[in-house]
């Protein structure tokens, strides 16, 4: 799956590049009397809607938990998780009501 800051590039992309990309493309091209203009819009507005759907399917994981070999998940201690990436420092953690992880694991 995605990591946060690969989601939330394309996330950046679709929303915000891919409509401004149209109205740039648009206005420039009707200007310019550039040919199939409205074609090459719809074209990369599509794109964009295509990449936000699959964006808004795909959230991004904040970290990954790797499992010891045949651990008893009731007994502590027995999973590292690793949230390189989401948090600069661990002390931010309480300030998220939750944090989605990829398991994974845990090779000695």
């Amino acid at each position: 799956m995605l990591n946060k800051k690969v989601y939330e590039t394309l996330k950046w992309i679709a929303l915000t590049v891919i409509p401004a990309l149209v109205i740039l493309v648009t206005t420039v091209g009707n200007e310019w009397g550039l040919e199939h203009v409205k074609s090459i819009a719809a074209t990369i507005g599509a794109i964009g809607l295509f990449m936000g759907v699959l964006v808004k399917t795909m959230p991004p994981f904040d970290g990954t938990a790797y499992i010891e070999p045949g651990a008893d998940l009731d007994e502590p201690g027995k999973f590292n998780i690793d949230l390189r990436g989401f948090l600069e420092d661990p002390a931010e953690l309480e300030n998220h009501k939750t944090i989605r992880l990829k398991v994974k694991k845990h090779h000695s």
